[in-house]
């Protein structure tokens, strides 16, 4: 089963769990951002979600990896009142400020879903060999 199909599989559950059974969330078949293993297009005013999964996604990640973004979705209309701030933010604080809500969320909602039970994300973090082979350490 593809990551994206098992993830299909346990959307309409985590929907059901994180009570966002008014919201139209689809799984898509194209992969996320460059940089990134999996991200979320969202429309608050719509109600619709699209998320997108690395096609290589671990078995082991492919639940953390929905639940991560469904709660971006679950915190949609805060992200979306925050953005609304910024137009009266001088340009000068928009980019510190931005990066601090940015590392403020994604903290918050690595928290909960480590509290929701999802697996660990040990192998995509400091300690697996794909991060430790990217930074070699000096001798």
């Amino acid at each position: 089963m593809t990551p994206r199909v098992q993830a299909r599989r346990l959307l309409p559950g985590w929907q059901r769990r994180l009570r966002l059974g008014d919201w139209q969330v689809a799984v898509s078949d194209l992969e996320p951002e460059a940089d990134s293993r999996s991200n979320v297009d969202y429309d608050v005013t719509l109600r619709r979600a699209v998320i997108r999964l690395l096609g290589n996604t671990p078995p082991s990640q492919i639940e953390r990896q929905l639940v991560h973004e469904l709660l971006h979705v679950r915190f949609a209309l805060a992200t979306w009142a925050w953005d609304q701030t910024r137009v009266h933010t001088p340009p000068a604080f928009d980019g510190p400020n931005k990066a601090m809500w940015n590392v403020g969320m994604e903290a918050g909602i690595e928290a909960v879903v480590d509290a929701l039970g999802c697996a660990p994300r040990a192998e995509w973090g400091a300690e697996s060999p794909e991060f430790i082979s990217a930074f070699p350490v000096s001798p």
